[in-house]
C-alpha cells in the first residue's frame, strides 16, 4: 500500500509541472498586454515600461518561466491587481467558508441522495 502512494506522489511531479507549463503557456498566449491593461489605456509609454519592469515581463520568456516556477514551489501566488494584496492571503482568508460550503453541500447531498437511493432499491 505504502509503495503504491509512493509511486502516486512520484507521478504527480511530473503532471503538476505540465499543469504549471499549460497555465503559464495560456497566460502568456492571451491577446493583449497585461502592462498595459494595468497602467491604464491612457498612460504614458514610460508608467508601461515601469510596470512591464515591476512584474517581469521585460525579460525573456525562460527567464518569466523560472521567475513563475520559483514563485509557485515557494507558495508565493503573487499580489492581487485589485487590492494589492497577497493572493496567499486572500486564499486564507476565504479558505474557512470555502470550507463550510462544501460540507455543507456535501451534507445536502447526502440527505438527498441517500432517500432517493435507498426508496427505490427497497421497493
Amino acid at each position: 500500500m505504502s509503495q503504491y502512494i509512493v509511486r502516486r506522489f512520484l507521478q504527480m511531479i511530473p503532471i503538476t509541472f505540465g499543469i504549471l507549463t499549460l497555465v503559464f503557456s495560456l497566460i502568456h498566449l492571451i491577446p493583449g498586454d497585461p502592462a498595459r491593461q494595468i497602467a491604464g489605456p491612457d498612460a504614458p509609454e514610460q508608467d508601461v515600461q515601469s510596470v512591464r519592469k515591476a512584474l517581469g515581463l521585460d525579460q525573456p520568456l525562460w527567464s518569466q518561466y523560472i521567475h513563475y516556477l520559483g514563485h509557485v514551489v515557494r507558495g508565493d501566488l503573487g499580489r492581487s491587481f485589485q487590492t494589492n494584496e497577497p493572493v496567499s492571503k486572500q486564499i486564507r482568508e476565504r479558505y474557512p467558508a470555502t470550507i463550510q460550503l462544501a460540507f455543507g453541500s456535501m451534507i445536502v447531498a447526502l440527505l438527498v441522495a441517500f432517500p432517493l437511493g435507498v426508496v427505490p432499491a427497497i421497493y
